[in-house]
């Protein structure tokens, strides 16, 4: 019987660096802008970012932007998450499409029918493991399909649980044919540096040479939102309160 195999996606939420003050709007604010928040996804066979979903609101939450990664989501893929990700439509999509996830349980997310007692799962070089199987309710309260979750046997606390995709995921490691996403380079590294050293000869740093800039104004005191750790830059951008 052949071995199923999985590739591997590890999808996280990363907030953009701090706009800088030079935008009218940010000048006077005490607090750190946010430019945006993205969805990222790594396969980490690869070593690379393969999708990136971006959003302009600083304050958005990850689980809003889940939408456009379900629709990348193919069969045999892996998922692994944290618990901002463990939603109930997103849950269900993933096995929908004949995927599998290892994402960390949300408490406020998700609901269930039943589920069995936690039983020993093995140890590991930092304690023990247990595991549960748990029948998830879909959306729209349907009833749903089943999952099974680890945890560290001291006292199980909810939040580090996880909730582990369908039954039967078989195999290890990442998928041998990765298609469309194989790099595919054509020069040795000697070449390529041969040509981009061609490339940097050929420029004419005079067309790219800076403009002559006038004194600095002052810059104005920062008095605006001082309670505020954070403000969303799209917000203000938009005259609205962050």
């Amino acid at each position: 019987m052949a071995a199923v195999v999985c590739r591997v996606k590890v999808l996280d939420g990363n907030h953009l660096g701090k706009t800088q003050r030079r935008l009218t709007p940010l000048r006077d604010v005490v607090a750190g802008p946010l430019p945006g928040q993205t969805l990222v996804v790594l396969d980490p066979a690869l070593g690379l970012a393969i999708d990136v979903v971006p959003c302009e609101h600083g304050h958005a939450q990850e689980r809003s932007l889940l939408d456009p990664i379900l629709e990348t989501v193919v069969e045999k893929d892996v998922w692994v998450a944290d618990r901002h990700s463990c939603t109930t439509g997103f849950l269900f999509g993933i096995a929908q499409r004949k995927g599998f996830f290892v994402i960390r349980r949300h408490a406020a997310t998700l609901s269930w029918e039943r589920e069995s007692e936690w039983t020993a799962a093995g140890r590991t070089d930092t304690g023990t493991l247990t595991e549960q199987t748990i029948w998830l309710v879909g959306p729209g309260g349907a009833g749903g399909t089943r999952g099974g979750g680890r945890g560290r046997g001291v006292g199980r606390p909810p939040g580090v649980g996880g909730v582990g995709g369908l039954p039967g995921v078989g195999g290890r490691g990442p998928r041998g044919d990765v298609g469309g996403d194989r790099w595919v380079v054509g020069r040795s590294d000697g070449r390529v540096a041969e040509w981009l050293v061609g490339l940097a000869r050929g420029a004419n740093l005079r067309r790219s040479r800076k403009a002559t800039r006038g004194p600095k104004k002052p810059t104005p005191p920062r008095t605006r939102f001082p309670k505020a750790k954070h403000v969303a830059t799209s917000r203000l951008l938009n005259g609205e309160q962050p």
